[in-house]
């Protein structure tokens, strides 16, 4: 079993557990039950010889056997008991009872005198046995130590299950997050499950799994771009080393030469059949040396020379030529001019290909030379085609490419009784596969049965196949070449090579149409885009700087006719209005950078100067090194930085100016909304101080008489108290105690009612003062503060003939603050008796509540007084508005009520009333308040 954190946390449990569990319970049995034992006996017996000796005095006294013996049998009731025996001081053993099954071991034993009246008469010998003691002793042990047990058993169960949950799990998960790792899995992210040491250790493996995964990625990216360049430079080595293998090991002349057709350089096949030491090829014309000896073949001469001054190809030429051994070979020539990227000529390249005993084939390939760029393509395949197939001797065949949705057959020659269908076929055969897998081949046995799965045949028979792959830049298989044959073919590997070689030139076509295609495609879009964009655009001739053409832009910029600037050089051309300019323009045209930038001030046709921001680009025209300028013309752009420049300048005064003005009157403002503020919190104080103020009064008021009424009944107590003690001191008579208790009973109950009064007023300010003063968040029930504010309010609405009626049942259980409900309520209240009952004697309040819902409830305050204008329904909230100004109306108690409502409460409050039909103020409260940044500070 492997050691894991998981077992070694489970054993240090165990040990830490049950072990000092299993020594200190052991201990502490061993001690309970020698110390009990032995604390058992020695209490039991002194106590029990005591009892029995104080039990029995008074009857050995009288010699009373039976009552003695009574005793002795009532003690011998206990099973510790083994015998107990009384003895007269004077005559001996008077009383024994024994029960000797009980001695099962040695028992302890006391002798205890008896006195009667501080005389001793006798003594009493008592013996116990441990064995009950014992026996109780064990049972109780058995019970604590399966209590123990069961608490171990517990107490490591919980622990296990804490450490199973904290420890054993998180790492069982990490140890899988890390073996995810170490399998190189990183698509899941690790998400910490806490924020523990083990979810900090999560978090850096998650900060791990996403460094390995960037990594890795990149190492992909690089790895992906490293084996295309290694495939790249392997087809590159690879084409490299089997052109100079074929160039140094083929028999095959091989010469170039000069532009001037003079040779200056040929293989050694080249050197062994027409270079000799008394007429060395080297240096000569090219004419010359291949256009016979002795006087033979001056029309190939003729021929090679035209092709030479046309630079023009030349293929399928024959020459014979005589060597040294006067034996007549013939060759098949192959005359090439080697063209660079702007059809200049660069050189010619010349094959010379004996086809003295391959005619056939000379024949053959001499017809592909001299197969050119057709507009048809299918013509040029098909001539293609038929010059393969009679350089090989085959039957039929096809030229195909590979596309997506198929076969698409481009050139065909059915064989003799069969058909070749053209165009695009949907079905791929297996020559298909084969080109894409093995290239160039020759089948000789089971043509048939391959022609019979071609979508392209029809009744084709053939004996043999020769097949090669058509391969675009990248080596990719595009397409295939088939010859068909009736017979097995002489020279396999020349029919191979022939098919592989027209192959090639199907493909060379191929990639010749696409290139001059995009070429096409590129040179219409530059001519559209020199043509039609607005920038001023030049081409120069990278060589002497010549201005080769401009675009309109420039025509239009500066006004110069096409005629004056082009055939002439930029820096030479009326543009340059001083020989500065001219330099400076020089220097940036012959700048060996991709691209080059500048600032020049260039004359139009009028005089006019314009600053042009030049940009300079080398690039390629038509194959010769060339010069894109552009001519940006900076003289807007500059006109309105210096109109910019002169706004920001004058904005940046008004600002200022607006700036300074706004800074000022903010500082006004503030100063004044601050003074306002610091009125508005003093004028809210004070009103909260004056309602305390008028509270305090009234509860003083209600405090006045329970506390004078106690004070008078402590009084009389006192005397009545002081002539009771009198009486008692004189002689107490059974009628005047009866009337002192009947009096003291009268003036207890007179001063407990009103010290409970005074004690109900006290409890009910306290409460209401301290909820205003600190503002405490609790939980309440609504009738409760309500019933206090109506007790707190009580003097003021004895001294008016207005009630108040409280219709708020109980049980609307609230978590707010009572401190601020309270002194809405209070506030409601005052307002009603203020404003409600002007020129009015009586009115009635009613207070009412009831739940909305589960979370919100619903209070009303309503009067049946003279009803508030629609006028005033709107400002009646607004600080300061009151109809009693200087009359007892600060116009702030609605607006703290307000604002307490709509704030601290969480709540909304809104007014409804008629003139002459009351008015009632409803509130809305949830019954659990918001904590808010507003709320008061709570306390526990």
């Amino acid at each position: 079993m492997r050691n894991t954190v998981r077992h070694a946390a489970i054993i240090a449990v165990l040990l830490g557990t049950v072990l000092p569990a299993i020594g200190v319970g052991t201990y502490l049995v061993r001690y309970k039950y020698s110390s009990e034992l032995r604390r058992g006996i020695q209490e039991q017996l002194p106590r029990s010889a005591h009892v029995i000796a104080t039990g029995v005095s008074e009857n050995l006294w009288a010699l009373d056997r039976d009552a003695v013996a009574a005793m002795l049998d009532a003690v011998m009731q206990d099973p510790a008991v083994v015998a107990v025996e009384i003895t007269d001081a004077r005559l001996g053993r008077f009383l024994m009872r024994e029960h000797p099954e009980r001695r099962s071991d040695p028992p302890h034993h006391i002798e205890w005198p008896i006195h009667y009246r501080d005389e001793r008469i006798g003594a009493v010998r008592l013996e116990l046995t441990e064995a009950p003691l014992r026996r109780e002793l064990r049972e109780e042990i058995v019970s604590i130590i399966g209590l123990l047990a069961l608490q171990l058993v517990v107490s490591v169960t919980l622990i296990l299950y804490v450490l199973q949950r904290r420890l054993g799990t998180p790492l069982q998960k990490l140890g899988d997050e890390a073996r995810e790792l170490a399998r190189g899995q990183l698509e899941r992210p690790i998400v910490p499950q806490r924020e523990d040491e083990i979810g900090q250790v999560e978090a850096q493996l998650e900060i791990t799994r996403r460094a390995l995964r960037s990594l890795i990625d990149t190492l992909e990216h690089k790895n992906r771009a490293l084996e295309d360049d290694l495939t790249e430079r392997r087809r590159v080595e690879a084409e490299l080393l089997r052109l100079a293998t074929v160039v140094r090991l083929t028999q095959n002349p091989i010469a170039l030469a000069a532009p001037d057709a003079t040779l200056h350089w040929f293989n050694e096949a080249f050197a062994a059949r027409f270079d000799s030491p008394g007429r060395p090829a080297l240096g000569r014309a090219l004419g010359d040396v291949i256009g016979g000896n002795a006087g033979r073949d001056w029309a190939s001469r003729q021929a090679v020379e035209q092709a030479l001054a046309r630079e023009e190809s030349l293929s399928g030429l024959e020459l014979a030529w005589q060597g040294a051994d006067e034996r007549l070979s013939s060759f098949s020539l192959e005359l090439q001019p080697i063209h660079d990227e702007s059809r200049t000529l660069r050189g010619w390249a010349l094959l010379l290909n004996d086809v003295t005993e391959r005619r056939q084939t000379s024949e053959a390939l001499s017809a592909l030379a001299r197969l050119g760029a057709e507009p048809d393509q299918g013509a040029f395949l098909s001539a293609l085609l038929a010059a393969v197939m009679q350089g090989c001797g085959a039957s039929g065949g096809y030229i195909a490419r590979h596309t997506p949705q198929g076969l698409n057959v481009l050139a065909g020659i059915a064989p003799p009784g069969g058909t070749l269908q053209t165009g695009l076929h949907a079905g791929n055969g297996l020559l298909t596969r084969y080109a894409d897998t093995d290239g160039a081949l020759i089948v000789r046995r089971g043509a048939n049965e391959i022609l019979s799965q071609e979508p392209v045949c029809r009744d084709c028979r053939a004996e043999a196949l020769a097949l090669a792959a058509l391969r675009d830049a990248r080596q990719r298989t595009t397409g295939h070449l088939v010859l068909f044959f009736d017979s097995a073919p002489a020279a396999p590997a020349a029919a191979q090579s022939l098919a592989a070689l027209g192959a090639a030139r199907a493909s060379a076509e191929f990639e010749r149409l696409e290139v001059l295609e995009a070429l096409r495609q590129s040179e219409q879009k530059f001519f559209s885009i020199f043509q039609h964009v607005p920038i001023p655009l030049c081409v120069l001739r990278e060589a002497d700087g010549i201005c080769l053409d401009i675009n309109p832009g420039c025509s239009n910029l500066f006004g110069y006719p096409r005629e004056l600037l082009i055939g002439s050089s930029l820096p030479a051309s009326p543009l340059c209005p001083d020989a500065a300019t001219r330099v400076a323009l020089q220097d940036l045209l012959e700048r060996r950078f991709e691209t080059s930038v500048g600032e020049l001030a260039l004359r139009r046709l009028d005089g006019d100067l314009r600053a042009c921001q030049i940009h300079v680009r080398r690039v390629s025209m038509n194959g010769e090194p060339s010069l894109l300028v552009a001519l940006v013309d900076l003289s807007p752009l500059l006109a309105a930085k210096s109109e910019i420049v002169e706004l920001n300048r004058s904005l940046e005064q008004r600002v200022a100016e607006r700036t300074r003005d706004l800074a000022a009157s903010k500082a006004e403002l503030e100063h004044t909304l601050t003074q306002l503020r610091r009125t508005l919190d003093e004028l809210v104080h004070a009103e909260k101080l004056a309602a305390l103020g008028s509270l305090v009064a009234g509860i003083a008021h209600e405090l006045n008489t329970p506390i004078g009424n106690s004070l008078m009944m402590a009084s009389t107590l006192h005397d009545l108290n002081a002539a009771f003690g009198e009486q008692v001191r004189s002689g107490l008579r059974r009628s005047a105690l009866d009337l002192h208790m009947q009096e003291t009973a009268s003036a207890a109950d007179i001063l407990v009612r009103n010290l409970q009064r005074a004690a109900e007023l006290i409890t009910s300010f306290k409460q209401v003062a301290v909820d205003q003063t600190s503002s405490q968040r609790r939980a309440f029930d609504l009738a409760d503060v309500a019933s206090e504010i109506l007790v707190t309010m009580q003097p003021v609405l004895r001294k008016r003939n207005y009630g108040v009626t409280l219709a708020i049942p109980p049980g609307i259980r609230m978590e707010s603050y009572p401190g601020p409900l309270g002194q809405v309520l209070a506030n409601l209240l005052n307002n009603a008796l203020l404003h409600a009952f002007e020129g009015r004697e009586t009115g009635q309040i009613q207070l009412e509540a009831s739940l909305l819902d589960d979370d919100r409830v619903r209070l009303d305050c309503r009067d049946d007084g003279v009803g508030i204008r629609a006028a005033n329904l709107k400002r009646i909230f607004d600080p300061f508005f009151t109809t009693r100004l200087g009359r007892d109306g600060s116009g702030l108690g609605l607006n703290i009520v307000h604002n307490i409502v709509t704030g601290v409460l969480g709540g909304e409050i809104e007014v409804t009333s008629e003139e002459n039909h009351g008015a009632c103020f409803t509130l809305r409260l949830p019954r659990v308040a918001p904590r808010t940044a507003e709320s008061p500070a709570e306390t526990a």
